[in-house]
């Protein structure tokens, strides 16, 4: 399997890092939320 130039897909980056910053603050959200229950 062929790893993506990122030099030739310059916005592959722009979309992996928001799709690493929105899992992070659903993962927080998930963890705060449910430590509220406790």
């Amino acid at each position: 399997m062929q790893l993506l130039d990122f030099t030739r897909y310059p916005y592959m980056d722009k979309i992996l890092k928001a799709i690493r910053t929105h899992c992070i603050l659903t993962v927080c959200f998930a963890l705060r939320s449910s430590s509220n229950f406790h």
